[in-house]
């Protein structure tokens, strides 16, 4: 098995965590409220999708991160 410093079970949990709130915050900034609520698949999937990244490819988690920028509150 292939495995990073980070492979952990708190390290995933971590990472995914960081994730989910880098998704949530660059899709809620980049629409109105009434669009974000209405995004029921996103609510939906935002957590699986934020776990398979945590668990990908550190590069590859990189590379998606760079669409979704932190805000004006880093870390969020």
């Amino acid at each position: 098995m292939a495995s990073s410093s980070g492979s952990s079970g708190s390290g995933v949990r971590k990472r995914a965590a960081h994730i989910i709130g880098r998704l949530y915050g660059a899709v809620r900034r980049s629409t109105c409220e009434q669009h974000f609520n209405e995004f029921h698949p996103f609510h939906l999937k935002l957590s699986e999708v934020a776990w398979g990244v945590a668990r990908s490819d550190p590069e590859m988690q990189k590379q998606l991160l760079t669409f979704f920028p932190c805000g004006s509150s880093k870390d969020r």
